[in-house]
């Protein structure tokens, strides 16, 4: 059996539309969970009992915290390799260079994140534009 998934978007300048709306998609098999309202007027969608997109998932911290993941373990094994070809660590050892990595590695990642808090989410950049214009998105999967 082939299960197939679409995402319907609908643009509508309206709340009271978007209630009526989700109450039709909730009366045909569509699930509250997977309705999202997307909005700049957080307020107006909690009014009118609408399932919202969580302020967390508008902002692209899960994204940049990710890719600054993979660039820190890429520094925390240069870190490694650096301590391992100039023969450091073996007159030190290796505990001061692996407290080193995870601490770059840690660093980076973290910086990824504070990053992603000032990004709107990937996804949802291209619909900027159209948010400015008071519009808002209903999204149903």
């Amino acid at each position: 059996m082939r299960v197939v998934y679409e995402t319907a978007l609908l643009y509508c300048d309206d709340l009271d539309d978007l209630e009526v709306i989700e109450k039709e998609l909730e009366e045909n098999g569509v699930t509250t969970p997977q309705i999202h309202v997307l909005s700049r007027d957080d307020a107006g969608v909690e009014a009118h009992h609408l399932h919202h997109v969580p302020s967390f998932m508008k902002k692209d911290v899960v994204h940049s915290t990710t890719i600054a993941a993979m660039f820190g373990f890429l520094c925390a094994v240069f870190v490694l390799c650096v301590a391992q070809y100039t023969g450091v660590a073996a007159t030190v050892g290796w505990a001061p260079f692996i407290f080193l990595a995870v601490v770059v590695m840690g660093f980076i990642t973290w910086e990824g994140g504070m990053w992603g808090i000032q990004e709107p989410n990937i996804h949802i950049k291209r619909f900027e534009q159209t948010l400015a214009q008071e519009s808002m998105f209903c999204m149903w999967k």
